[in-house]
């Protein structure tokens, strides 16, 4: 089975110890666009699919056309899903900033699924490297990232799902 989203969790390092909060990013669209560029070049001569809809009969121009309207919606969901992570985040944490950054992080380059990467903090400043370091800190941090994913399911919930079943 594939996934419905993904969330990486990782604390941050800066050379600069006064820097600290929270962040959340999702794929920027120049990274999405070469994604795009290197799925099409590996799928030349496979039937490959993307989201559930198999582009494989499609000549090379509609499949791009295809997978780009596909990846719009999923960096759209992606930048939602962070969103939602991060209002919830905010609860808990001194944001690093407000809104959700975009970037080409290679661990977002999903063509399919919501991706969010969550720095958690900085490892280089001393006082949230000591609150990252306590059970009680990472269980508010799992907390308001698991708040902000069911927020995120519940307003778009994955296809075939529970949830979407409820909705209907």
């Amino acid at each position: 089975d594939r996934a419905d989203l993904f969330v990486a969790i990782h604390a941050d390092i800066f050379n600069d110890p006064g820097a600290r909060g929270a962040s959340v990013f999702a794929l920027s669209p120049r990274g999405a666009t070469s994604e795009a560029a290197r799925w099409l070049a590996q799928s030349e001569n496979s039937s490959e699919s993307l989201g559930g809809a198999d582009f494989s009969d499609q000549d090379k121009s509609v499949q791009s056309i295809l997978l780009d309207l596909s990846q719009t919606q999923t960096v759209d969901r992606s930048l939602q899903l962070g969103d939602d992570v991060l209002r919830d985040l905010d609860h808990v944490s001194k944001l690093h900033h407000s809104d959700v950054e975009q970037a080409g992080f290679l661990v977002l380059k999903s063509p399919e699924i919501p991706s969010i990467l969550v720095e958690t903090g900085f490892l280089s400043n001393r006082y949230e490297e000591e609150h990252l370091g306590l059970a009680s800190y990472q269980t508010k941090i799992a907390q308001a990232i698991y708040k902000g994913i069911v927020d995120y399911v519940y307003t778009y919930p994955p296809a075939d799902t529970q949830i979407q079943t409820w909705q209907r």
